[in-house]
């Protein structure tokens, strides 16, 4: 799946990824450095217009870290990069939908949260450092949303 670069290949691919990594389990521990690289590998490639095998790729990572949730620890600072780069690209993309777009940040969101529990909270300070001048105040909603905070929305509305 690593070396896929024909996005009908990647839709199949990401499609029948979630349905083998619920068969796996927690088996799935074993092959969390390959599963990883194809997360990474996935959400860096736009998928337009249904954003598919992004999508699929977010639950993937869902399921994994619901699996898997004690070794993932020591991955969340490169997952956590790559979602909010995710997040802001799906921001300021203005290809999407507003209900793909909704969803693919929903899903983000998701993962972000599942990440934070694993870590007992450690993903909050994280969050909160994120730099409000260069995101969206979309990513900031959902930031806040993943943090409990508001003072970053209303800082963002009020310098706007």
């Amino acid at each position: 799946m690593e070396a896929e670069h024909k996005l009908e290949r990647r839709r199949v691919y990401a499609s029948a990824l979630p349905l083998y990594i619920d068969r796996m389990g927690v088996a799935v521990c074993r092959h969390l450095r390959q599963v990883e690289r194809v997360v990474l590998g996935y959400l860096e490639i736009t998928d337009p217009p249904e954003e598919t095998s992004r999508l699929k790729i977010l639950e993937v990572l869902q399921k994994i870290t619901k699996a898997a949730w004690p070794r993932m620890a020591c991955r969340v600072a490169v997952l956590l990069r790559c979602l909010l780069k995710l997040l802001v690209a799906v921001s300021s993309d203005g290809q999407l939908s507003d209900s793909v777009r909704q969803k693919l940040m929903g899903e983000t969101s998701l993962c972000l949260k599942l990440m934070d529990s694993c870590c007992h909270g450690d993903l909050q300070p994280l969050l909160r450092q994120v730099d409000s001048s260069c995101c969206s105040s979309e990513v900031l909603g959902c930031l806040a949303t993943l943090t409990g905070t508001t003072e970053r929305c209303s800082s963002r509305t009020s310098e706007t």
